[in-house]
């Protein structure tokens, strides 16, 4: 049969089960317009929690020393950067870095008169403009002073957890760096709400300098953590400012299991386009 037969007879078949060709069409449109749809939606939740992951936590890049392990939160001097504030300074020098923010970061006991909570406790430098969705999300109260003593900000919901409010004094326990035990009463300058559960329902943030001040590391930090004009730059950047006893993870290092994530959603797409066309096909095949 000729092409031009074929396509005669094809023809003549939709016109003569009209309304059997017009529910086929109609049901493949939908298909195609529900997988397109979730396919957009899925991606597009994963490119929104990835930027807000790199805004709100990871940044762009980090620098740590080599022998940094996040997990243990090590306040050893061996596990942290020498003069976290020199180094952020000297990473800004670079023309693709938008911000370097030295952190601090260990663990320790929340307490109230009525319970005692572990948590994370972060010291930042508040003036760095990394930190501007913690200081859009204060709650109640106010954010922090580079120079403030004795004044923290607790996540809303630990606070809720424990019934604190802004301006309450509440007690901090935690190792110092020689693992001796430091105990402080702190007053509680705000809270925050930045939608991060890690943040909201776990942390303790102070100054970096109260924080360094507090566990005893003199100047030194945990991680520089960076912000670029363009992530693209992430791998050039890190190799120009690789030194010894350092280490640097880009933001796909530090966003594997979201990344990973999205390369499930891209199979779950492949998967539901592959029952839409099964469909469609079993639907022309009887048309």
């Amino acid at each position: 049969m000729t092409l031009t037969k074929f396509l005669t007879s094809a023809y003549r078949n939709l016109v003569r089960n009209s309304r059997r060709t017009a529910w086929t069409a109609l049901v493949v449109a939908l298909g195609m317009m529900v997988a397109m749809s979730f396919s957009a939606l899925l991606e597009g939740m994963l490119i929104s929690m990835l930027a807000d992951n790199i805004r709100v936590s990871t940044g762009h890049l980090q620098i740590r020393n080599e022998n940094y392990e996040v997990d243990k939160a090590s306040l050893l001097y061996q596990d942290l950067l020498e003069d976290g504030e020199a180094l952020a300074a000297q990473a800004e020098t670079l023309a693709e870095v938008e911000s370097a923010a030295p952190v601090l970061w260990s663990g320790g006991i929340l307490s109230t008169p009525r319970e005692s909570i572990g948590v994370e406790i972060v010291g930042i430098d508040p003036d760095d403009a990394f930190h501007g969705p913690i200081r859009a999300g204060i709650t109640a109260g106010e954010f922090l002073e580079g120079d403030d003593r004795g004044r923290i900000l607790v996540g809303r919901r630990l606070a809720r957890e424990m019934g604190i409010i802004a301006g309450q004094r509440v007690s901090l326990a935690a190792s110092d760096a020689n693992g001796q035990g430091q105990e402080a009463i702190f007053t509680v300058a705000g809270l925050v709400d930045t939608g991060f559960p890690g943040i909201d329902q776990n942390r303790v943030i102070m100054p970096l300098a109260q924080a360094q001040s507090f566990s005893g590391v003199g100047n030194r930090a945990s991680s520089i953590i960076l912000m670029l004009w363009d992530q693209d730059d992430a791998t050039s950047v890190a190799a120009r400012i690789q030194g010894p006893r350092m280490q640097t993870f880009t933001w796909e290092d530090l966003n594997s299991l979201l990344l990973q994530s999205w390369e499930v959603g891209i199979v779950y797409y492949y998967v539901l386009y592959g029952i839409v066309f099964l469909v469609v096909a079993a639907l022309i095949a009887n048309t």
